[in-house]
């Protein structure tokens, strides 16, 4: 299928996928499954999964993950980004505060740790880091890094009445 100049294909004339800028105004390969549509890289893997969607009226799938290699060529189309849209607010608000060299770094951080852990890991170690008042790449690899090996546990339930009887007097006379 053709890309248009953001990287979208289009199924049925009504339905947009995305697939990523650097496929913007290309042919790609796209695999059409009953639940979902995946542009190919030429060696067969998928650029992106999207659901596939259904109905009358036009859709848009983006997968926003896609766009942060473009948002590294080009930092300033941050606050347009769909990227920008979708992270959580706290997230959001830090990096719009940075200036444009500092937002680069913060982005390649991001996609970085996308790659290795996880887009959803990235934005929960980015966004740990943001409430500790540290958005740092230090502290957002170590952060992932410790998402993506330990789960959290539960703490398990506590019977603590063994205490509760070590308090009650001796012999019913209360102290």
């Amino acid at each position: 299928m053709k890309t248009d100049g953001y990287g979208k294909f289009s199924i049925d004339g009504k339905h947009f996928y995305s697939s990523s800028p650097e496929w913007a105004g290309r042919e790609v390969t796209v695999r059409i499954g009953a639940h979902t549509v995946e542009p190919l890289l030429p060696s067969g893997e998928p650029i992106t999964i999207h659901l596939r969607l259904f109905g009358k009226q036009r859709t848009d799938s983006v997968d926003v993950r896609t766009t942060l290699s473009r948002l590294l060529q080009n930092p300033g189309a941050w606050r347009n980004s769909q990227l920008r849209k979708a992270i959580p607010d706290l997230l959001r608000e830090e990096l719009d505060k940075l200036e444009r060299t500092e937002l680069k770094e913060t982005l390649a951080t991001m996609e970085q740790l996308s790659g290795r852990y996880g887009f959803d890991t990235a934005l929960q170690a980015m966004e740990e880091a943001t409430k500790l008042g540290r958005l740092t790449s230090a502290n957002s690899i170590v952060l992932a890094a410790r998402l993506a090996s330990f789960e959290p546990e539960e703490s398990p339930s506590v019977d603590l009445s063994v205490y509760d009887r070590m308090l009650e007097p001796v012999g019913g006379v209360k102290p």
